[in-house]
């Protein structure tokens, strides 16, 4: 019978940092249906309209961020500053997400929708 599960993972240089690199996998088909319902409530919610809508959808817009790649970096060599001491960024923790420079959080994000994009694939 054919296997009908398998992960990926690839590295990637990062353009926007020099000598930054990420090691990102694919998500599961699971995964991938979680990130659809995200964005799928954030679709209702802006048929509904108000100042209050605003700000769920900006909520669920960082949560979905913070899912993807929670979820999709497996390894990089990217780094914070704390005083004097530098310790490597843990991008499961939404804190150390948020202090990214935004190029390499944009990068990093793009890489990962990129990813996992598979309408654009060839089926066989």
């Amino acid at each position: 019978m054919p296997l009908a599960t398998f992960e990926y993972e690839e590295d990637f240089k990062l353009k926007s940092l020099e000598g930054g690199v990420v090691r990102l996998r694919r998500m599961s088909y699971g995964q991938k249906l979680e990130r659809q319902g995200r964005s799928s409530k954030m679709s209702i919610l802006m048929q509904r309209g108000s100042k209050d809508v605003k700000g769920e959808i900006d909520t669920l817009t960082v949560q979905a961020a913070l899912f993807d790649i929670k979820t999709c970096v497996v390894s990089h060599n990217l780094e914070k500053k704390i005083g004097e001491t530098i310790v490597p960024l843990n991008l499961s923790e939404p804190g150390d997400v948020a202090i990214l420079h935004p190029r390499v959080g944009e990068e990093i994000s793009k890489l990962i929708d990129e990813m996992n994009n598979f309408e654009d694939e060839d089926p066989n």
